[in-house]
């Protein structure tokens, strides 16, 4: 890994272990991204509707608690944030082939899990990118990014295949236990974080609700930042609508297998 690392990254432990973690945990997001709803379409016959239904479950958190989760994001314990969140995600989708070995696998499992599931990796999400100016250092940052960026993008193009090979190996639930593993190793690794990049507060700290109205007005108060953030709200409610009915069609009128459709 330090081979890896630029000139001004080379040697930090605790980028390592975050970099180590965001592309175990991205990969193994991969596995779940298909899974879940193949097991809803193909092991409980689920329609377009609960199909939707489950993928805005999985995005709903992202809508109401983005705000919230960044205040948290910011004022609480931030390692110990992370290893949680990565802990519940590794025991929510773990539930997944537990029950579904059990027999007892239902649309409203699925749709808890997606909704566990999309609060923690929101969490999460928000903490990391918290953590890491301080841990890589305001020189690094971009270098930093890049090297985080081109994980996720590698998982995007390599896990699908992966994923939709093991699925049709094994069966979609059972392949959801890569994507727990994958959190509990991700755990291991945030846990050993020396430091979390948290500056020293000075002075009374405001209260949650007034650092809340705070964001929201920098948030809404910025013209760049208003329009990221609708054009970001534009493309997941359009991703998710996709997601609904490309999986129906391609696995129920072009037939195709997990494999192919990974």
């Amino acid at each position: 890994m330090p081979r890896l690392l630029g000139p001004h990254l080379r040697g930090n432990r605790d980028f390592a272990r975050m970099w180590a973690s965001l592309t175990v945990s991205s990969l193994g997001d991969r596995f779940t991204s298909l899974a879940l709803p193949t097991v809803a379409i193909l092991a409980l016959g689920a329609g377009s509707t609960t199909v939707g239904l489950l993928a805005m479950f999985g995005e709903l958190p992202e809508l109401l608690f983005s705000m919230v989760g960044g205040v948290i994001a910011d004022r609480g314990p931030r390692r110990t944030i992370l290893v949680t969140c990565d802990i519940v995600n590794a025991l929510a989708i773990g539930s997944v082939p537990l029950l579904s070995a059990l027999g007892h696998l239902s649309i409203a499992q699925l749709y808890a899990v997606a909704t566990v599931e999309g609060i923690a990796a929101l969490l999460s999400f928000l903490t990391f990118y918290a953590v890491l100016p301080g841990v890589a250092g305001r020189h690094a940052l971009s270098d930093a990014n890049a090297r985080l960026e081109a994980s996720r993008q590698a998982s995007l193009v390599a896990g699908p295949g992966l994923a939709g090979g093991l699925i049709q190996l094994v069966g979609a639930a059972r392949a959801m236990i890569v994507d727990s593993v994958s959190f509990i190793c991700s755990a291991v690794l945030l846990a050993g974080l020396r430091g979390t990049g948290r500056a020293a507060m000075t002075g009374e700290r405001p209260g949650f609700l007034r650092d809340l109205r705070d964001g929201a007005r920098l948030v809404f108060a910025d013209r760049h930042l208003r329009r990221l953030a609708f054009c970001s709200s534009l493309a997941n409610f359009g991703a998710g609508m996709g997601l609904a009915v490309s999986l129906l069609f391609l696995y129920r009128e072009a037939g195709m297998t997990p494999g192919e459709i990974g």
